[in-house]
């Protein structure tokens, strides 16, 4: 069972039209997706950066009484003094989005205005810092403590304000992934109602259609066969009918043979036969007709003369009828010589009247 070479085409066309259309959706949904999963990839690290400036500022406070209380703690001092650096590094990136932490998106206006807000603190932290592991027997924490009290809850602000704005992008790409999903089983649907029913229409239309032809062709097969014995049947008689014509040809020529002999031989006969008809034409034209005429001859003599010398006429009579006895004898021996036969071999004519 085949399909129409156009039908094929046309179906490798719509398959290809509904594949690639479906393959450039997913891409597209894909890269989209990854796009914003990337970005929101940054947003975390913004979060978590954010938070550790919080934990910072707080560990700061901690080291800052520390070393109050023990002006010649120097592991303090030190730690006070990478913990200071790290905090000030991170609050320029946060406010600046520099590309010291990877950090590649820039911060929105709520979140600006909030750095803003948290300056004036972030200054007095940085200057009083700065003083705190310079100045070590000096040492004024009442400025530093009271900057890093203010600065604690804006910084809690400012990270539940990045949390907030990465629950709005993580929406953001649900509804968007989702719109993109709809989008899809929108043109999966149209793609089913314009392309792929009316394949499948065309193609149950096809099978029906040839399986209509097999089994017209199944029947037409049944037909061929059934002619097919009976010419083979006619063929057989044909040939067996060719057979008789043969033998009756056989026996035709053997006939025609046998004939052709019989012919040769009656022409034989015939010939046979003719020469004795000459032979008795010659007898009776020249030996019959001499005895014939004397006698004649002498029964005139003999009616005329009524004498003695009848008698002597009567021995000459006798003489010639002793002569003509002989020739017709001699006639009927030539003719029963050249007696017709019939085709068994037994006389046609018999010369006697038999």
């Amino acid at each position: 069972m085949s399909i129409p070479m156009i039908f094929q085409k046309r179906i490798r066309k719509a398959y290809t039209l509904a594949i690639g259309i479906i393959v450039i959706l997913l891409t597209s949904s894909q890269v989209i997706i990854q796009f914003f999963l990337y970005k929101q990839e940054d947003r975390g690290r913004l979060i978590n950066i954010a938070g550790r400036q919080r934990m910072l500022s707080q560990q700061l406070s901690k080291y800052a009484l520390l070393i109050e209380t023990n002006t010649d703690n120097i592991v303090h001092l030190e730690r006070f003094k990478t913990t200071f650096q790290l905090f000030v590094q991170s609050h320029e990136n946060l406010v600046n989005a520099r590309n010291d932490f990877n950090l590649k998106q820039a911060n929105s206006d709520t979140i600006n205005r909030l750095f803003n807000e948290i300056t004036p603190f972030y200054k007095t932290m940085k200057i009083e810092g700065a003083k705190i592991f310079k100045e070590r027997n000096k040492v004024d924490i009442n400025d530093f403590m009271e900057a890093e009290e203010q600065f604690l809850p804006i910084m809690d602000t400012i990270v539940a304000q990045y949390d907030r704005e990465t629950d709005g992008r993580i929406y953001f790409i649900f509804y968007l992934e989702f719109a993109l999903f709809f989008i899809t089983l929108s043109v999966l649907a149209v793609e089913f109602i314009f392309i792929i029913k009316p394949i499948v229409r065309k193609l149950l239309e096809s099978y029906k259609n040839i399986s209509n032809k097999e089994h017209l062709m199944k029947a037409l097969n049944q037909k061929m066969s059934v002619l097919n014995k009976k010419l083979k049947g006619q063929n057989d008689e044909i040939l067996q009918a060719k057979e008789e014509l043969s033998a009756q040809n056989e026996e035709i020529k053997s006939l025609l043979n046998s004939m052709e002999e019989k012919v040769r031989t009656r022409t034989a006969l015939l010939s046979y036969q003719n020469e004795k008809f000459q032979e008795y034409a010659h007898i009776n034209s020249h030996k019959v007709r001499g005895p014939l005429a004397r006698i004649i001859g002498l029964v005139e003599l003999i009616e005329k003369e009524e004498n003695n010398y009848s008698s002597g006429y009567f021995g000459l009579l006798q003489i010639c009828a002793s002569e003509l006895d002989v020739m017709i004898k001699q006639m009927n021996e030539t003719l029963k010589e050249a007696q017709f036969y019939d085709d068994f071999g037994q006389p046609d004519i018999d010369i006697n009247g038999n």
